[in-house]
This record gives C-alpha cells, sequence and structure tokens, in this order.
C-alpha cells in the first residue's frame, strides 16, 4: 500500500509539474498575465500621395457570428483609414475576468467578436451616416488559460475561411463574462474588432514621376520594417527598409520588376521576411504566422504598389488607446500600416474604362466592366478619385451615376468569367454580361443596357433551364432577373427574383455552396441583395400591403415555408418596418428574441 501510494504521489507530482510547465512556456510567454495585439491600418492614396476617401469596402466576408453596427453604419464614403482585424490575446497561468476598453477619437467601431457590453457612439448618437469620432467599445470577459479550459468548442467557420488563422496559436481561452453580457457560447482564441476613420496614416507616397516616401516629420519615433511592395502579371518584387526617421525620405521607393520574383516564390519568401520582422516588433511566432496568413492573398498577391510599415506602438497607444483592468504585466500592440498607391498608369486605365461604359461597342463596355469589377473594393476611391481629378463634364456624370449604383455600394462582384462553352463556364461568363446590362441600367445608359440584355437572353435562352435544387440556378435566375431589369420588364424581374429568393431559401441547408464567404446559414440572407431586388419589383404593380398580405396568407397555411417568411422580412423591410422584420427573421433562423447589441 505505501508502495502504491509513493508511485500514486510521485505520478501526480509529475502530472502537476508538466501542467505548470505548459503553462509557463505558451510560445514562450511568461506567466502571470500578458496581452497581444495585431491588426492592420489601411488608407489608399492617389499618385500625387493625397489620402482618398471611401475606403470602407470589405475584402473578405466576416463570419455571419461576428456582431456588427446596423447595415447603413458601414457605408461611410468619408472613410480614409480602415482599422482591419485588430484581434487581441490573452496568455495567463489563471482563470480571470477582464475588462477591455478601446477608444478610437477619430473613428467608430463597427464590427466585434464576442459580444461587447457596449459599443459608442450608439446608432441614434452616431447618425447615418455616422460621424467619424469619439468610438469606444468595452468587453467584460472571462479568459481562462488552454490547461484549464473545460469548454473550448469555437463557433463554426467555413473551410478555407480567413477567420481560422487567427485561431492557430496558444493563447488563452476568452468568453463574455455571462454577470455583463448574456452571449452564450460565444467562445474564442481572441478578442477581435475592426473600425472605420476619417484619419491618414503617417506615410504618404507618391508615383507620379520619380517616386518618393516621405514620413511625416511631427512624428516623435522612428518607422519601422518598411516594405514596398509590387505585384504584376503573377510576379513580384519587394524592397525592405529597416528604419526611416521622422521627417524622413525614401526616393526611387518602387521596386523594379527586372529582378521580380514567380508569385510562388515571392510569396514565401516575403511571407517569412515580414514573419520575422513582426516578431522582432514583439509577437510571438505563431501569431506572427497568424498575421502574415490572414492578409497574405491581400499583402502579396493582388496587383498593384502597396507599402506595409509597422507603426511604433507609441503611435498606436495614441491613435486607438487601450485600457485593460486588471493591468496586464506586459502589453505588445503591433499594427502594420498599410499604404494602397494608385499609379498614373492605373488612374488614366480608369478613367478611360468609365469613358468605354457608354461604348456603343459591346466588347469595348465588357472589357470596361471587367477592369472596373476587378478593382474590387478600390473601386469607389477610384472613382472618387477620378471625379475630382477629371475635367471632363461627362466623365464627372458617369463617376456620379457608378457611384450609387450596386456594383460600388455593394461591391458584388460576379462569378469569374468562364471560357466559352456549354454548362456552368457558359452560366458564368453570361453572368458578368448581365451585371454589366444591369450596371448600365442603374447608370442610365438604357440603349446600352437593353442591347447587352437581348444579346445575353438570345445566348441563355439556348441553355436548358437547370432546376431549382441545382446550384447551377441562382445563376441562372441571376442572370434572368438582371436581364429583365435592363429591359424595364418589372413583371419579368419580379418573377425571377422571387425565384431567386426560393432558391436562397433551400441553398443554404446544403453546408457546402460557399466555402469562404457567402451564406453560411439562413441568417445570412437577411441583407441579401436579391432580396432587397425583389422587394422593390414585387411592389412596382402591387402595393407593399398587398404583398405583405399574400405571404402572409403563404405562412398561415404553411408555418415552415421559409421562402415566404424571407420574402416578408425583405417587404417589412422595404416599408420601413424593422421590428416586423426582425420577428420574421428571428423565426427563420430559430432565434427566440430579437437580438440586438446595446449600440443599437
Amino acid at each position: 500500500m505505501l508502495a502504491r501510494s509513493s508511485k500514486t504521489k510521485t505520478a501526480l507530482l509529475a502530472t502537476s509539474i508538466l501542467t505548470l510547465a505548459a503553462c509557463a512556456t505558451i510560445a514562450g510567454s511568461p506567466t502571470e498575465f500578458t496581452v497581444h495585439e495585431w491588426g492592420t491600418f489601411l488608407a489608399m492614396s492617389g499618385s500625387d500621395g493625397v489620402t482618398l476617401d471611401g475606403m470602407y469596402h470589405e475584402e473578405h466576408s466576416l463570419p455571419g457570428f461576428v456582431h456588427s453596427r446596423s447595415k447603413d453604419q458601414l457605408k461611410v464614403p468619408a472613410v480614409s483609414v480602415k482599422g482591419e482585424t485588430p484581434v487581441i490575446y490573452f496568455y495567463t497561468d489563471q482563470a480571470r475576468d477582464v475588462q477591455v476598453r478601446v477608444r478610437f477619437p477619430q473613428g467608430i467601431w463597427t464590427q466585434w467578436y464576442p459580444q461587447a457590453e457596449f459599443n459608442g457612439p450608439t446608432t441614434a448618437q452616431a447618425g447615418s451616416p455616422p460621424d467619424l469620432k469619439n468610438g469606444h467599445i468595452t468587453w467584460r470577459v472571462r479568459v481562462t488559460p488552454p490547461a484549464a479550459a473545460q469548454l473550448t468548442a469555437l463557433p463554426r467557420t467555413q473551410l478555407g475561411s480567413l477567420w481560422n488563422y487567427a485561431r492557430e496559436v496558444d493563447a488563452a481561452y476568452v468568453r463574455p463574462n455571462d454577470r455583463f453580457v448574456k452571449a452564450s457560447g460565444e467562445n474564442e482564441r481572441f478578442i477581435f474588432y475592426r473600425g472605420l476613420g476619417a484619419a491618414r496614416l503617417p506615410l504618404r507616397m507618391t508615383v507620379a514621376g520619380d517616386s518618393a516616401l516621405t514620413y511625416d516629420q511631427d512624428q516623435p519615433l522612428p518607422l519601422r520594417h518598411l516594405f514596398i511592395i509590387r505585384v504584376e502579371h503573377g510576379r513580384g518584387a519587394y524592397q525592405y527598409v529597416p528604419e526611416i526617421q521622422p521627417g524622413g525620405s525614401l526616393r526611387n521607393a518602387v521596386p523594379s520588376m527586372t529582378s521580380a520574383m514567380l508569385q510562388p516564390d515571392f510569396e514565401r519568401t516575403i511571407s517569412d521576411d515580414l514573419a520575422n520582422r513582426l516578431a522582432e516588433s514583439g509577437l510571438y511566432a505563431k501569431e506572427a504566422r497568424a498575421m502574415v496568413n490572414t492578409w497574405k492573398h491581400s499583402y502579396f498577391e493582388t496587383e498593384g504598389i502597396r507599402v506595409l510599415f509597422v507603426l511604433p506602438q507609441e503611435w498606436t497607444e495614441r491613435f486607438i488607446p487601450m485600457e485593460i483592468d486588471p493591468k496586464p504585466s506586459r502589453l505588445v500592440r503591433v499594427m502594420v500600416g498599410r499604404l494602397e498607391v494608385l499609379t498614373p498608369q492605373r488612374e488614366q486605365e480608369a478613367a478611360d474604362a468609365i469613358r468605354s461604359l457608354s461604348s456603343r461597342e459591346p466588347a469595348s463596355r465588357e472589357r470596361a466592366y471587367t477592369f472596373l469589377k476587378d478593382q474590387g473594393r478600390y473601386l469607389e476611391p477610384i472613382l472618387r478619385r477620378t471625379l475630382k481629378s477629371t475635367t471632363d463634364e461627362s466623365l464627372q456624370v458617369t463617376c456620379r451615376r457608378l457611384l450609387t449604383t450596386d456594383l460600388v455600394t455593394e461591391l458584388k462582384a460576379a462569378v469569374t468569367t468562364g471560357q466559352s462553352g456549354d454548362g456552368h463556364d457558359k452560366l458564368s461568363e453570361l453572368d458578368a454580361r448581365a451585371q454589366l446590362a444591369s450596371l448600365l441600367v442603374e447608370s442610365d445608359l438604357k440603349g446600352q443596357a437593353a442591347d447587352e440584355a437581348r444579346r445575353v437572353l438570345k445566348e441563355i435562352d439556348r441553355i436548358p433551364q437547370p432546376g431549382i435544387t441545382n446550384s447551377d440556378f441562382r445563376i441562372f435566375a441571376r442572370i434572368r432577373a438582371r436581364c429583365m431589369e435592363a429591359l424595364g420588364d418589372d413583371a419579368g424581374a419580379a418573377k425571377w427574383y422571387t425565384d431567386f429568393v426560393k432558391y436562397g431559401s433551400q441553398s443554404a441547408k446544403c453546408g457546402g455552396c460557399h466555402e469562404t464567404q457567402g451564406p453560411t446559414g439562413l441568417a445570412w440572407y437577411r441583407d441579401w441583395w436579391a432580396g432587397a431586388k425583389f422587394a422593390y419589383y414585387a411592389t412596382k404593380h402591387e402595393s407593399v400591403d398587398s404583398a405583405i398580405g399574400r405571404r402572409l396568407a403563404a405562412v398561415k397555411a404553411d408555418p415552415n415555408d421559409t421562402a415566404s417568411r424571407m420574402m416578408l422580412g425583405y417587404l417589412y423591410a422595404r416599408k420601413g418596418d424593422t421590428r416586423l422584420a426582425g420577428i420574421q427573421w428571428d423565426r427563420i433562423t430559430g432565434v427566440g428574441a430579437h437580438q440586438v447589441s446595446k449600440s443599437e
């Protein structure tokens, strides 16, 4: 008995030592309480170095569980800097309650996870579009070290989601403290938040003539680890600058493409280099790699010229002050500034494309549309730059029209144009052309829109209509609906958008149609652009109350008629009744009561 007891004690002691060692050596982190943060602040400038506004668009969809301000507060033309994906990690030797407050004097926080205790200013205080100042957000969370965590189930994300990279660390688990916020199941390895601001980064770059990079004179500390990146036609080159002093300049900063690497080699080389510099700046190795992996497509694969640089922590503390209680023994905040720079060539190509949209030549229109669509999230700043810089009145008029179109307000990229032929590739090609037709009619180019629509319909008439359970039906219905819009056929548009909603009502249940973005469940469809289109055309030939009455009768006959409930949600939203719209979506998604954050 004594021998067994001794062995048992020895085993327990060994287990305890191993557990303590694991807690003490998490990624090289000390015991007690350490907090690390990384994130990106993004701005865009013209070739003359002037910061552009309109930088509020998303590049990648966030998971559906992320909390957000109301949709109209995410579209702010005055935005000049975007705080993207700051994440806060905690390392602790014991479970503890922590309060975190982050202020944004020159902006507001727009998205966050897990649920915050408070996010201000409130919707009413901020206005719509919001006044970008005095943002502040507060979390009260329970932080639990991995070795002691009992509940580690994390919210489900899609395969390939960029969100997953931020989880590949050794940080503690985080969940809202139930004493202050009821957010059951909101467990994560970090706190996430994102914001919009009316400010500029302390670095300026001009590329008209000889390129020059200039750091603001009034900054107290040097700027470190600058990467000037150039990506063109599947090749990339970069210049690394260890440091630049306040007021300092770097001439001929844009790297030459003569020594550019093929994309895979370039991406591997610069990813390793940047990760090492982030680690030098204070991040743990896994954190640095998580940040690089999150942004590598945007940083290293997207064509253009950009500058990445590590902002001094002193700058971060002034720009977005953070308060943590209890105060950590060590706080590391590594923010990367990212400056996207337009070249004179890209500005000219944009102006030519905008002009060519009104061309009577179909091929010219399609080339112009493809160029503009490929600008993605940068299209609005480019349009605003063109509007201010051109003296061509017709070009100014087209820019103003484009700024109000769905292409810009939602940046709904059409499916990449496929090779001509039968089946899915052909549908993808026609889908892009149908979106062009829709864009043209929104831009008041009705003759060109109708011409484009007729050409598309002539070709799609040769393709058998897929069944509504076939994934190709969404493309087929979208093409038909947009062509009806372009032809001015309101009844036809209403019919096809109705079918599109019916497809959406059952497609979200398949669980595999959209791996990295798009529908991950029925809640995603609440702000669906096609739902708004359905409601618009459904009420063109009957009153909104009449349309609502017919759908109410349908759900009374069949309470499980998801499509009719979705249509009710869209119709109530069009009527302006957000309460009744919310009730429909709560019933669709199974939420017991319509949940809103304290910021709403």
